[in-house]
């Protein structure tokens, strides 16, 4: 099951990462972005939301949230 748990790290990371060049990328082109727009990658997976200061916050699956 450790196994598991690095595949999904790595995924985890890998998501993380693409959302954070998608933001960068955004900024960059001069897309404003107001709070709250979607940012989606070049696939069209969503990764997160434009948070209050500009910054990409992450979307995270409610079935992936750990109490």
């Amino acid at each position: 099951m450790a196994k598991q748990r690095t595949t999904f790290d790595k995924l985890q990371k890998e998501r993380n990462r693409k959302a954070k060049q998608a933001a960068k990328r955004d900024r960059r082109q001069g897309e404003s972005g107001t709070a709250g727009s979607p940012v989606y990658d070049d696939n069209g997976i969503l990764l997160g939301t434009v948070g209050e200061d500009g910054e990409l916050v992450p979307y995270v699956p409610e079935s992936q949230i750990l109490d």
